[in-house]
């Protein structure tokens, strides 16, 4: 995968910083809005003009993303209300609460967001229930993924809930433990989160060597590794 190719991008009036990120194993274009702008993956050789026909057409859709974003405080502020907005792996979803009454509390996934009713309470449940399920069906599949592509034995996965730590490895259970959290990520951030961790069965150490071996598999894990520390906050809840 190579390094983010960045770019100022206008969308009507918003003027956004644009990622490009080209990858080998892609085939098509895809593009993401989140609190940092927008981000586009694409297949190595495309012709930039395809790209910026791409999101020309994608144009009305970004702007409102964009517009929706700069209206919610990052981070900050009830989310859990009609309207409010979370991510799933870096993608906008929006939250459309059913007025309360005697029945029980729902929740009915669909493209681009979630219907729920209930209690404040029961909605963070809800969909904290949604990301932690969502979470133990897209994490093993990762796992198994780059296990492969790193020539290793795939090892056990752990769905955790953890406030800071997003992955682990057990040399002696020979688990992979990821926080459920991580599935508000983008996809790269979420690649370079098991990378590591399966680096670890090779080296369980922070050692040159060990760096080395996720620098195989991952060239560009200091940029990952920075967006976790300043931007991740940004899409929780």
């Amino acid at each position: 995968m190579n390094e983010p190719k960045p770019a100022q991008v206008c969308f009507g009036f918003i003027f956004m910083d644009c990622q490009i990120i080209r990858s080998s194993r892609r085939r098509t274009l895809q593009v993401r809005v989140g609190v940092n702008g927008v981000h586009v993956s694409a297949p190595v050789g495309m012709p930039d003009r395809d790209i910026q026909d791409f999101l020309l057409r994608k144009d009305a859709w970004i702007r409102r993303a964009l517009e929706e974003i700069r209206g919610r405080s990052p981070g900050g502020g009830d989310v859990f209300v009609s309207g409010g907005i979370l991510y799933v792996q870096g993608d906008v979803y929006h939250l459309e609460c059913i007025a309360e009454d005697a029945g029980s509390p729902w929740l009915e996934d669909f493209q681009g967001g979630w219907k729920v009713k209930g209690t404040p309470a029961d909605r963070r449940r809800l969909i904290t229930k949604w990301y932690r399920l969502t979470a133990s069906k897209v994490f093993p599949k990762l796992v198994t993924q780059w296990a492969g592509r790193m020539g290793l034995p795939v090892p056990g996965v752990v769905v955790k809930d953890q406030e800071r730590l997003w992955g682990s490895y057990s040399a002696r259970s020979r688990c992979v433990q990821l926080n459920w959290r991580m599935m508000a990520f983008p996809l790269e951030i979420m690649e370079y989160v098991v990378i590591h961790e399966l680096s670890h069965v090779r080296r369980m150490d922070h050692s040159p060597a060990f760096w080395h071996e996720v620098f195989r598999y991952c060239p560009d894990w200091r940029a990952r590794r920075l967006w976790l520390r300043t931007d991740a906050q940004k899409y929780m809840f």
